[in-house]
């Protein structure tokens, strides 16, 4: 829970996110939380597309694999939907998810 533990917090993108979606109500809502002391952190090619997604599986799964396994982060918050998410599961480093 992030109450009372600020901190980092990692913005994560497994849909199509686009620079116009990064600019209006996203920036806003990261800086409000930055007010109240939580920072983000997000991959500077989070705006990536490969079709209907957020680039290629790989990059998303990097992305993923990065939120959860970084000791800074207190939170993960997917800033888009989800489609496509599945196909990231074989990408995953179970072993390093479960230590």
């Amino acid at each position: 829970m992030l109450t009372g533990e600020k901190g980092y917090w990692r913005m994560i993108s497994s849909d199509r996110f686009d620079e116009e979606d990064l600019l209006g109500t996203t920036l806003r809502g990261v800086a409000e939380l930055a007010r109240l002391g939580f920072n983000a952190k997000y991959a500077a090619d989070i705006c990536d597309q490969a079709r209907y997604t957020a680039g290629s599986d790989e990059r998303r799964a990097r992305e993923l694999m990065t939120a959860f396994t970084d000791p800074d982060i207190k939170a993960v918050w997917a800033a888009r939907g989800g489609y496509g998410a599945m196909r990231l599961f074989s990408l995953l480093d179970e072993a390093t998810l479960r230590a």
